[in-house]
């Protein structure tokens, strides 16, 4: 890929930190996370998608995927795609299989700390790469998954200002519903054309407490955004706050899949009893969920974190993944960047398990689409 991007797996502050340099300037100067420019050449997306080289060929050949443009690096002409272009690469090269319903998720757990952010966006970005049109719906006021996905921005004294931009933030939830700001103002693009995002603002602070005063309160949102939406997104993602509020309420009301991460210590483990009594307790009062998984998360190669990661397994086995997501330090730089693990060239250890995890999802939402055509 012609960018300044790290392609090593390994983090030197990470537990998974080896001999191996990493490429100090990726971190110094990364690229825009919407940086159109960025060119992937065949070996980048072999090591994306996993496939190899005769297939992308063989592929491309018969336009089963856009044809590569070419582009000079180092003096030598290559074949090249670009970023807009990945989703239909990912669709027919990819590991993701395209699903054909419309789903609804809420990450959610009320334990901070879980990585419940970083899980719903690598989520979200690996199913966009695969061409499965995804919307994420931030609902916490430290903006903590909208600064994710727009990434690092760099700005330049010749880039221009208009007045308008400068005095007035993006708008996000509370102005769709309490401002009936139309939700094409709202919803907001990103590099990638299978992946959008409402994002967060301030006004989130008061829009529970609007929310409170309303009638039919806890099904406000899945009314007036849900509903017109969904059809338009094979996936609709909360990035919930872990706290119970009534916006949380309405991200539930709204979801047919809920995902809670928590981390393997001690006392994330003790507050997952709390946790799954209250979801069970929910379930039984509102509704139910078409899935409920919870993903040990932050695993570390210490004794106490297996225990506590293998009592998620044996207590919670109807809902536990058998993918766990290790602790490291690669996502805080994939977080900045705006990028999936994968994107930055790292082939195992945290990329492979978010990669291990998207497939066990997947593979899961397939179950359920199977189950609906034999009621068909």
């Amino acid at each position: 890929m012609s960018t300044n991007i790290v392609d090593q797996d390994i983090d030197v502050f990470s537990t998974e930190a080896t001999n191996t340099a990493i490429n100090i300037n990726a971190v110094i100067n990364p690229p825009c996370a919407f940086d159109k420019n960025i060119h992937y050449l065949p070996s980048d997306l072999i090591k994306l998608f996993g496939a190899d080289k005769n297939t992308l060929l063989r592929k491309e050949k018969a336009k089963k995927i856009p044809g590569a443009i070419r582009i000079k690096k180092g003096g030598v002409e290559c074949r090249a795609w670009t970023i807009d272009q990945l989703p239909l690469i990912g669709e027919e090269l990819g590991f993701l299989k395209k699903i054909d319903f419309n789903y609804v998720i809420s990450v959610f757990t009320l334990k901070g700390g879980t990585l419940k952010t970083s899980l719903a966006f690598q989520l979200a970005r690996l199913i966009a790469l695969h061409n499965m049109k995804v919307l994420v719906i931030g609902l916490d006021v430290q903006e903590s998954i909208t600064g994710i996905i727009q990434g690092v921005r760099h700005f330049k004294e010749s880039d221009t200002w208009d007045e308008d931009s400068i005095i007035n933030s993006p708008k996000g939830l509370y102005h769709a519903l309490v401002e009936n700001t139309p939700l094409r103002d709202v919803i907001q693009k990103t590099d990638l054309p299978t992946l959008d995002y409402i994002p967060e603002t301030l006004e989130l602070s008061i829009l529970d407490r609007w929310l409170k005063l309303q009638r039919n309160q806890e099904t406000i949102i899945k009314n007036k955004i849900v509903s017109k939406l969904k059809n338009e997104y094979n996936f609709v993602i909360f990035d919930c706050n872990p706290s119970w509020d009534t916006i949380v309420d309405n991200a539930l009301e709204s979801s047919n899949i809920l995902l809670s991460p928590m981390t393997c210590s001690s006392d994330t483990y003790r507050a997952m009893k709390t946790f799954s009594k209250l979801i069970r307790d929910y379930t039984k009062e509102t509704k139910t969920f078409k899935l409920f998984k919870v993903i040990p998360t932050r695993k570390k190669n210490t004794k106490v974190s297996t225990i506590i990661e293998a009592k998620f397994r044996t207590e919670y086995s109807e809902f536990c993944t058998n993918t766990s997501i290790r602790d490291s330090v690669l996502a805080e730089e994939s977080n900045t960047l705006g990028k999936s693990l994968i994107e930055l060239s790292y082939k195992q250890g945290l990329a492979q398990d978010y990669v291990d995890f998207a497939k066990e999802f997947i593979d899961q939402i397939s179950l359920l689409e199977v189950e609906v055509h034999k009621c068909q």
